[in-house]
């Protein structure tokens, strides 16, 4: 199972709320996840300080999803952010 796939699974656990279309629409609450070369760094809407758990070569996608949702265990979130490195392949 991959990265995308665990956290699909995930998804409906923690999503409380969808609008219909009738109902204004709620803002969001966003886990941000930034995986480093020496760690990965999460943080949610409304929490104040981030948390971290060392990555690195040998880290799998399903390390990285167990490791995030280990730390995020007691953060609502409604969607989910990642950025990783990775080299502009279109520069000029």
């Amino acid at each position: 199972m991959d990265a995308t796939s665990l956290f699909k699974a995930e998804r409906g656990a923690v999503r409380r709320h969808r609008a219909t279309a009738g109902e204004k629409s709620v803002a969001k609450r966003v886990l941000v996840v930034d995986v480093g070369g020496n760690s990965v760094k999460i943080l949610a809407s409304g929490q104040k300080v981030r948390r971290s758990f060392p990555s690195g070569p040998k880290m799998t996608p399903k390390d990285m999803v167990s490791g995030v949702k280990k730390l995020a265990a007691d953060w609502a979130y409604d969607v989910v952010s990642i950025g990783y490195p990775c080299q502009n392949r279109f520069q000029s």
